[in-house]
């Protein structure tokens, strides 16, 4: 790990989605960092310390069950909230199996966000 200290990662391969989550939580006071897809975000997050991770499950190169499921293995203690428009039960359950902390499903209310980020970084 580097001596980076981002706070948040934003895996979003919208780019505008992924542009309105990092406005809404830089304006509630966090540093973001971003990536656009699954091998983007393991890169990074092998190489920086991020307190949260904000992981959409359909995602380029890597999705976000792979994403989550090596970030598990590996033991990142990084807090998981995954952000999907799949709000079936078999998508929540396997986000859980696989170690999400919190799972809120698109379209939310930018509030919601924040919120859930601040009770996923609470527990």
């Amino acid at each position: 790990m580097s001596d980076k200290n981002k706070e948040i990662l934003v895996v979003e391969d919208d780019e505008l989605i992924r542009g309105l989550q990092k406005n809404k939580l830089e304006k509630a006071g966090y540093e973001v960092d971003e990536a656009q897809n699954g091998l983007e975000a393991w890169n990074k997050i092998k190489d920086n310390r991020y307190i949260l991770i904000l992981i959409d499950i359909f995602l380029p190169k890597m999705d976000g069950f792979q994403l989550l499921k090596n970030i598990r293995s590996q033991e990142i203690p990084a807090k998981t909230i995954v952000l999907s428009s799949k709000s079936q039960d078999k998508y929540i359950k396997k986000a859980f199996d696989l170690g999400a902390d919190s799972y809120l499903t698109k379209p939310f209310d930018p509030a919601n966000l924040i919120k859930t980020v601040r009770t996923t970084l609470e527990s």
